[in-house]
């Protein structure tokens, strides 16, 4: 037996299959085959599980057909934020918790369909600046230039290449300022989009799947 935690987002839904404390399965599935998940989650034979979603729907889709699951709400967490754990998504909560839970000054990029930067100060959890991420930006700022006609090649180029270095400078212009205004010891980087920001930091894939995972633990005993 073991822990089940399921990461719902704008693109897909990442599973992860905990035994003894480490990931064993992963899976990433795509919404078209969700079904497939609801059909086969009990061969995992999971005790508990954790639901960690940013998309409402699909959230309570699988919350009324897969057992043992409970909706990771930030606001029920008794941790400390100067955001709102009201609003604030569920995904940034995970992602930063392995920080939160050490109490330590660091910061975390999640680049998924937008990337948020997302700060802990002494266990604290600070949010943080969002961005679009490249390729959400890039169809609406082309929506927006094309205005009805289409646009050269060379045009279309010109945008994308602009884009990525505006989301680039952003990143890093952020956590420049937010590491020196800090005392930022540590820096993680998870998500789709993680490989191409460039900046430097520990790149984990399955961030938000061990944060869900320590949440878990901690919460959900």
């Amino acid at each position: 037996m073991g822990d089940l935690v399921i990461d719902v987002g704008n693109s897909y839904v990442k599973v992860g299959f905990f035994r003894d404390g480490r990931l064993v399965v992963r899976m990433r599935i795509s919404y078209d085959r969700i079904d497939f998940l609801t059909e086969n989650v009990d061969t995992f034979r999971y005790d508990r599980g954790l639901l960690i979603s940013v998309v409402p729907s699909v959230g309570n889709y699988l919350l009324s057909r897969l057992k043992k699951l409970q909706l990771l709400k930030p606001k029920d967490l008794p941790i400390k934020s100067t955001y709102s754990l009201e609003s604030v998504g569920a995904d940034r909560i995970a992602a930063a918790y392995p920080l939160i839970r050490r109490r330590r000054n660091g910061m975390v990029i999640v680049c998924g369909s937008a990337i948020t930067i997302n700060l802990v100060v002494s266990g604290v959890f600070y949010g943080g600046p969002i961005l679009p991420s490249f390729k959400g930006l890039e169809v609406g700022y082309s929506s927006l230039a094309m205005m009805g006609k289409k646009l050269h090649p060379d045009s279309s180029r010109a945008i994308n290449e602009g884009i990525r270095y505006a989301i680039l400078g952003g990143v890093r212009e952020a956590t420049r300022v937010l590491e020196r205004r800090f005392d930022v010891k540590e820096r993680w980087i998870t998500g789709g989009c993680a490989k191409e920001i460039r900046t430097r930091g520990r790149f984990m894939d399955d961030l938000i799947l061990v944060g869900g995972k320590m949440i878990l633990e901690d919460f959900y005993r």
